[in-house]
């Protein structure tokens, strides 16, 4: 059951449909958000939870570097929501809608339409479009093939024995393994983009087609384009974007955070 599993759905969460300054407006709720570009193509997005502060418990702290950007004075609220560097645009769009694009003009990834940044409880999710040409790969140790696309995984440090079940143990199915690093590759023809997950609870990243209904009895998902889903169970929202567009170019920014 989509209701009772450990993995996200996204038909749980409510989306935000409005940016505001730099906020995000889910119903009543409006959550601060902010976002930095470093100086090797390498975007940083927070987005605070009200139940959550800007304080990030990972125990492990990223070095990344804020590149320098246009004083409180001169910066407009139109920029507000707006990361741009020499090779990429990054900006969060009036309804909340995050879209990135390379400089020239194609898009590099972008939110499914009407469901952006979601909540649900104290966790939290953003949904991608992902594109027939998109290919999967990272996301830590795990028992499944190189390639990651079509599959779902969560990220827990926790040893398998306590958190699967001994046919799964049996038949290699197992998910969490012990090194659990939330960061999916994404390739699109020949360019390389990277997104890390910068949260120390139990977040799951998906590429999975949605589900149409639960037993063929409940229907689950009206969105019918497959997308690339990813979250926490609870924490700041810290995401980094990471431009490549080489595969070795990607993997030296990673390293560098």
């Amino acid at each position: 059951m989509y209701l009772l599993n450990k993995y996200f759905h996204p038909e749980n969460f409510v989306f935000s449909n409005k940016k505001l300054d730099n906020t995000l407006q889910i119903a009543s709720k409006k959550l601060p958000f902010k976002l930095e570009r470093g100086d090797t193509d390498v975007i940083h997005l927070q987005i605070k939870h009200p139940k959550s502060g800007w304080e990030n418990l990972a125990c492990s702290e990223l070095t990344f570097q804020v590149k320098k950007t246009p004083s409180v004075k001169t910066k407009t609220k139109k920029q507000a929501g707006l990361a741009t560097d020499d090779q990429t645009k990054f900006e969060i769009k009036s309804n909340g809608a995050i879209i990135w694009k390379d400089k020239s003009g194609t898009t590099l990834l972008e939110t499914e339409e009407g469901r952006p940044y979601g909540m649900s409880g104290e966790a939290w999710l953003l949904c991608f479009k992902q594109n027939p040409g998109m290919r999967l790969y990272g996301m830590g140790e795990k028992a499944t093939p190189f390639e990651k696309t079509g599959l779902r995984h969560r990220f827990w440090n926790v040893d398998v024995w306590a958190d699967v079940n001994g046919n799964a143990m049996k038949e290699s199915k197992y998910d969490p393994e012990y090194i659990t690093i939330p960061y999916v590759i994404i390739k699109q023809d020949e360019t390389y983009i990277g997104v890390l997950m910068d949260n120390p609870y139990p977040g799951v990243i998906s590429s999975t087609k949605p589900l149409s209904s639960v037993a063929g009895q409940l229907k689950v998902d009206t969105h019918e384009s497959q997308v690339i889903y990813m979250g926490a169970e609870k924490g700041l929202a810290s995401l980094y974007f990471i431009y490549g567009p080489s595969l070795a170019e990607l993997t030296r920014k990673l390293q560098k955070l």
